[in-house]
């Protein structure tokens, strides 16, 4: 009998390697967000895994859309998957730590986000 291989995307083994075997907090980075540019993580050598808090600024008016987020490209003020205040995203795998970038939606404030790096 034959057994089939499953291919199992890298994320998800980072992910799980992460989970089961190396779990320990290795990094913190405090990062503004505001709407001039998009921003990058800055990702500890050892980190598989991001955890992502957003914090909004408290002048905001809409706190149910303060950044927005990609993996896939640039975001802007339209363009992106929304995250609110206090929202939180777990960011999985090196290669999509590395292509995250943020944006803030409203223009003149700054946010920050919260990023706890395991590895």
């Amino acid at each position: 009998m034959k057994i089939p291989f499953l291919h199992i995307h890298e994320a998800v083994v980072d992910w799980l390697h992460t989970l089961f075997f190396q779990g320990e907090c290795i990094g913190y980075q405090a990062l503004p967000v505001s709407s001039f540019f998009a921003n990058s993580l800055a990702i500890p050598a050892q980190a598989h895994y991001a955890l992502i808090v957003v914090e909004s600024n408290s002048l905001q008016i809409d706190k149910q859309r303060v950044v927005r987020f990609l993996e896939s490209g640039i975001p802007n003020a339209g363009i992106g998957m929304p995250l609110g205040d206090l929202g939180v995203y777990e960011c999985k795998g090196k290669e999509n730590m590395q292509a995250f970038r943020v944006i803030g939606i409203q223009v003149g404030l700054t946010h920050t986000l919260h990023i706890q790096y395991y590895g």
